[in-house]
């Protein structure tokens, strides 16, 4: 689960002053992953481990990709993938008064409540518990995409528009 990522591909950068454009497609490439991880740390952020987010950018095949994943201690980063991909079942029994932090269609990390009784199939399975229904997935990354893809676009074209502006000696 640790392996969740998006990949936003938004263009194709064919003109221009290479090292000019690379620059600058760069730089808001930077400006971009910061502000996406800033968006998706917020749907952990009543959590008391977090996973941290990190962003890999670079250019594959002429398109400029950005990678955006959960990083830190793998137990974190695995809970949210967890979340973000939903589970055909869960191996836990939670107290009477749990509520889930997340919620699905939700983005903001709330206050949630309650405790884990039981954890793991082995400890279930030898009191003779039959696995729980599943963990909704929550689709933090396809809202991600969704909210940032046309964003990332025109901020790549701006990089690049006033990049060759500024090798042509225009203004």
């Amino acid at each position: 689960m640790g392996n969740v990522a998006v990949i936003i591909k938004p263009i194709k950068a064919q003109f221009g002053n290479p090292e000019e454009v690379t620059k600058a497609i760069r730089e808001a490439q930077h400006r971009e992953g910061e502000r996406i991880k800033r968006d998706l740390a917020k749907t952990v952020k009543t959590w008391k481990n977090k996973p941290k987010f990190t962003y890999v950018s670079e250019f594959k095949g002429g398109d400029a990709v950005m990678m955006v994943r959960p990083s830190g201690p793998s137990q974190e980063a695995t809970i949210w993938g967890y979340l973000e991909a939903g589970t055909r079942v869960r191996w836990a029994v939670m107290s009477k008064d749990y509520r889930s932090k997340t919620s699905p269609g939700g983005w903001d990390s709330g206050q949630g409540g309650g405790r884990v009784v039981i954890a793991g199939k082995k400890a279930m399975m030898k009191r003779g518990i039959r696995p729980r229904p599943g963990i909704q997935a929550r689709r933090w990354l396809d809202t991600v995409v969704h909210r940032n893809r046309s964003h990332y676009r025109e901020a790549l074209e701006k990089a690049i528009q006033e990049s060759t502006k500024k090798v042509m000696g225009s203004k």
